[in-house]
């Protein structure tokens, strides 16, 4: 399948971001192998009916076979939580689906440039700008606001001087063409008759306010002569072996006035004193097809390459050739080497827009020491190329594709984590001293074990998969599920609140079999692999074996509450003795055959509450006493 540039042409399709070879056995991924026979991995994700077509159930008992099908296609793995984003297509107003950039302007308008026009996106609707308007050309693929307040757009068929408050035609009006009323679209055409040299890819105005434009046929720069403007070519000294090497991808301007121009021909730069040269892999380039440029907020030049990832270069104000001084490509954790587009956030976060989704890189690591985090179709990408990025006035990021719209991604809002993270539903959450997130849930498996700890699943069985309980852990990058390796361990029906980490760090775990204390630790996921420090069974002092709420009070006791249906029951872990009391008869407690301890608290002198299903009762001084409607509840 061919691409849409980002400077509007068609490319060859990256073959290492295709899951299009035949294949036949099984597919393995870390932790995970499914056999199953495939004759196209992309024809399964591109088709998914293909696949749901079963004898024995409909497109609901295999959608999520399916759905893990693709998943496991997906390499290499990323996280799959659904991020807050929401589309943007021309079904939304949008000119047209093919999004070649994304710019925002100084009154917090962002302008999306595409292969159908210009729209202009107020934070509600788009107001669209076409060849009905006046547009030389359909094709758009920049636009700039000057200092001045004036607006350009970088066309196919030309730079255009676009006045919003102009009249639209029905025709191309020129530069220099006597006109009645002032034109909302203004064309300005090189000089050169060679159409490459019409066509703009990219704008920048330098310091001098000059404006220099990116064409298919190298650079150009606007020239006001008597009133008139001109379109010029400025020799950097481009080679003209093929057509390809004069596209000029992206221009940008350096501290020292100097302007960095991208190509597929390497690397160029011009120093105001008009001298030029051109950089390529023999000068220690890793790849010389550049299609994006960038400097940070501390002023590292960056360039996004198509066959070769991307990288940061140092350059003085001499004329001595940049040296690279760090490279990123797929051995690094960069998941694909072809990058459209290099982008800081306002927090100061940055982001690389590639063939194969959204990628925030992290300069000096994260906390796990980690690169790079991929964003792909799994988390909710309406498509993988991700052409162009750029920020609303709110924080939020807003992504660029060549053909599936636009996105915006919320910088304030939910990611949801489902069924495409193997997690099937959540009955508890809680929280260990290392920070992580912890979870009781059902998550895709067998008995024995979940796919995360190498379950295999037949996915040409009709059944629908099954779910099993675990325990998992969340650590901002990836969940840990897991069952305590201590046998027997029966999870039980019950699943909030029979988790408890005490105030000394032990951690206790109420089970369909009893109650497991666990040695203290301030990672949760550690338990896995612990040995017990006792387990209490009915012999030990419960009532029943299903554990029902856990509770610790200020003086370290561990209130239990047990449920089963010849009788529920309450008791109590003590300290002093290290074993657990039977409070079920103690006077003022209300049968529990009838009545189950739901809840637990304490108050500030130290009572414990205890609710229950007809009543509320008080423990105070080694006694209970009861609480009913009669006494106003």
């Amino acid at each position: 399948m061919a691409r849409v540039s980002k400077n509007g042409g068609l490319e060859c399709p990256d073959r290492q971001n295709q899951c299009c070879a035949p294949r036949l056995g099984s597919i393995t991924v870390p932790n995970i192998q499914v056999t199953i026979e495939l004759a196209d991995c992309l024809l399964l994700e591109k088709n998914p009916a293909v696949a749901t077509q079963s004898p024995t159930g409909g497109w609901a008992k295999t959608h999520l076979l399916v759905s893990l099908v693709i998943l496991l296609c997906a390499s290499p793995p990323v996280r799959a939580e659904r991020l807050p984003l929401k589309a943007y297509t021309t079904a939304e107003g949008l000119a047209h689906n093919v999004v070649t950039k994304i710019v925002r302007d100084s009154r917090g308008f962002l302008w999306f440039c595409t292969s159908d026009g210009l729209s202009r996106f107020d934070g509600y609707t788009f107001m669209n700008f076409g060849t009905d308007q006046g547009l030389p050309h359909a094709s758009v693929t920049d636009l700039l606001e000057t200092r001045s307040g004036e607006y350009w757009v970088a066309t196919y068929g030309g730079v255009v001087r676009f006045n919003p408050k102009g009249t639209p035609a029905n025709r191309v009006v020129y530069d220099g063409e006597a006109s009645v009323i002032a034109p909302m679209f203004t064309v300005t055409l090189s000089e050169d008759q060679d159409r490459r040299a019409r066509a703009i890819t990219v704008l920048l105005e330098d310091r001098n306010g000059a404006i220099w434009c990116g064409t298919q046929k190298g650079l150009s720069r606007l020239e006001r002569i008597n009133n008139r403007i001109a379109l010029r070519s400025v020799d950097i000294g481009i080679p003209n072996e093929y057509p390809e090497q004069g596209i000029i991808s992206d221009l940008l301007e350096d501290r020292y006035s100097t302007v960095w121009i991208a190509a597929p021909s390497g690397l160029y730069r011009r120093w105001p004193d008009g001298n030029a040269a051109r950089y390529t892999q023999r000068d220690g380039l890793p790849s010389e097809y550049l299609q994006d440029l960038l400097e940070d907020h501390e002023g590292h030049l960056w360039a996004g390459t198509r066959l070769g990832g991307f990288f940061r270069f140092n350059a003085d104000d001499t004329h001595s050739p940049p040296v690279v001084a760090q490279a990123f490509t797929i051995k690094d954790g960069l998941p694909t080497t072809w990058v459209f587009q290099l982008f800081e956030s306002s927090d100061r976060r940055f982001w690389v827009a590639t063939g194969r989704g959204l990628v925030e890189f992290f300069p000096n690591g994260n906390e796990h020491g980690q690169r790079f985090r991929s964003y792909t179709t799994r988390n909710g990408l309406s498509y993988h190329d991700i052409t162009a990025l750029n920020e609303d006035l709110g924080g939020n990021l807003w992504l660029g594709t060549n053909t599936a719209g636009a996105m915006k991604l919320a910088r304030n809002g939910f990611v949801t984590y489902d069924e495409q993270d193997a997690l099937y539903d959540v009955g508890a959450i809680f929280a260990d001293r290392t920070g992580s997130v912890c979870f009781k849930g059902n998550v895709l498996g067998n008995e024995l074990t979940s796919v995360f700890e190498g379950a295999k699943l037949d996915l040409l069985n009709p059944n629908p998969p099954s779910f099993h309980q675990r325990f998992g852990c969340f650590d901002g990058q990836r969940f840990d599920w897991f069952k305590p390796k201590v046998l027997p361990f029966y999870f039980g029906w019950v699943m909030e609140e029979v988790t408890l980490q005490a105030r000394n760090g032990e951690w206790w775990l109420g089970s369909g079999e009893g109650l497991y204390r666990f040695p203290a630790s301030d990672n949760f996921a550690q338990i896995k692999a612990a040995r017990p420090l006792a387990i209490y069974t009915g012999k030990d002092g419960l009532a029943a074996p299903q554990v029902f709420r856990l509770f610790e009070d200020a003086h370290h006791n561990i209130w239990i509450s047990t449920i089963s249906s010849a009788t529920n029951g309450l008791a109590r872990w003590e300290p002093a003795s290290g074993s657990v009391r039977d409070l079920g008869n103690s006077p003022g407690l209300p049968s529990l055959k009838d009545n189950l301890p739901r809840s637990f608290g304490e108050d500030r002198a130290g009572n414990v509450w205890i609710g229950f299903n007809n009543g509320l009762a008080r423990y105070t001084e080694s006694s209970f006493k009861l609480f009913t409607s009669t006494d106003g509840l």
